[in-house]
């Protein structure tokens, strides 16, 4: 019995950590991208200016 609950809690905290993991590399991913999008922006406006 001991053994089960031990099993499904591992599990679940597995599966938290996994999730969160995602969740930071996606915003990570978009934080990035944003960075690049403005320093696009200010690239394109020194070229132009």
């Amino acid at each position: 019995m001991w053994t089960f609950i031990a099993g499904v809690f591992v599990g679940s905290l597995a599966m938290l950590v996994t999730m969160s993991l995602m969740f930071v590399a996606k915003q990570a991913d978009e934080q990035r991208g944003y960075i690049t999008e403005a320093e696009g922006g200010e690239w394109e406006k020194r070229k132009r200016g």
